[in-house]
């Protein structure tokens, strides 16, 4: 049986320039991932103003990715609008 999802939500978050049906994929498909391979955890999504930008976190007490460190899986990137996506990478 899956976990709960919880909200939350600072509610002073500045407004974001995004292309929102993306940001929705992208943040459907993590969460659905959580509460699909969680075995039963909770996750909870995470909006917070962070400086000038807002941080989204998605947030489990799952199993984690097999073999790999848990630190692996939770760098922090990010992305300028000089980045380029590379021939056979993810991101483009």
């Amino acid at each position: 049986m899956p976990g709960a999802c919880l909200l939350d939500v600072d509610e002073a978050l500045p407004e974001v320039l995004a292309d929102i049906g993306l940001l929705e994929r992208v943040v459907a498909n993590v969460v659905d991932n959580a509460l699909k391979h969680g075995r039963g955890a909770s996750v909870a999504v995470r909006a917070s103003a962070l400086a000038d930008r807002v941080e989204l976190r998605v947030v489990d007490s799952g199993p984690g990715v097999p073999g790999m460190p848990p630190a692996g899986c939770s760098r922090r990137s990010s992305a300028s609008a000089t980045d380029r996506p590379r021939p056979g990478s993810a991101s483009g």
